[in-house]
């Protein structure tokens, strides 16, 4: 949601039951920082948000193709710009893992909203005046305030991949100890760019159950109406150590 409003809440309560009554495994969904906040700042009805269907932190797992999605919530504490875990949340959801005993054998996937890695501004990004003004500081995203220690958990958990959302900048990295992250861009174009032209994008993120291989690709649109094409830049293939 643009801010958690009435009627931006029923709004999304009805597309997400669109999105159900399609058919396929569970919604997941996660916290933003736009969800919680009204006119830049932390809601104190944030029980509106809360009454958003499946918006909540949890381990969802997909039984028959060994595939496990742990959700985070990185709007706690009211850490907007740059996102925040936090120690109890980590504890939370390693037990949760726990919980089931052959989560070794899973392939999971971390979900969150901000990024768990800084990422360099693309060329073709228009920065906001605020990013303009302060120059330097902002030639790379901040990542979450407590980075490290997100990154040491899911390492530790053996992620095969985070998903991230929060500046609109569709890229591929990884963390120190090669898991790789993908951050998307935006389905809608809402993201400035130089030249004026809109850029909406999607991740295909392809998982073979077999061999557990991974691939990822970015398809953009920037003539409207163009239709998605393949950006060579944005592609990985990562194949599991297993």
């Amino acid at each position: 949601m643009d801010n958690p409003e009435e009627r931006n809440l029923d709004s999304v309560r009805a597309f997400i039951d669109f999105l159900s009554n399609l058919g396929g495994e569970a919604l997941l969904t996660c916290l933003g920082n736009h969800d919680v906040r009204n006119d830049g700042y932390l809601s104190e009805n944030l029980r509106m948000v809360m009454r958003v269907p499946q918006m909540n932190t949890a381990v969802t797992w997909l039984e028959a193709q060994r595939i496990g999605f742990v959700v985070f919530n990185s709007v706690i504490g009211g850490n907007l710009a740059r996102g925040l875990i936090g120690e109890q949340q980590l504890l939370d959801l390693g037990s949760e893992i726990d919980r089931n005993v052959e989560w070794r054998d899973q392939r999971i996937m971390g979900v969150l909203h901000h990024h768990p890695v800084p990422i360099a501004l693309p060329e073709w990004y228009a920065r906001p005046f605020y990013e303009r003004l302060f120059g330097s500081k902002f030639e790379k995203t901040d990542e979450l305030a407590d980075a490290a220690q997100f990154s040491a958990f899911v390492e530790s958990r053996r992620f095969r991949c985070v998903l991230h959302g929060h500046k609109h900048i569709p890229h591929i990295s990884a963390t120190e100890r090669n898991v790789p992250v993908f951050g998307c861009g935006s389905s809608v174009g809402k993201v400035g760019t130089r030249d004026g032209n809109p850029y909406m994008s999607v991740n295909v993120i392809t998982l073979d159950t077999d061999s557990g291989d991974m691939t990822t690709r970015l398809l953009a649109e920037r003539i409207p109406g163009g239709g998605l094409q393949e950006e060579g830049r944005h592609e990985m293939v990562s194949r599991t150590s297993e």
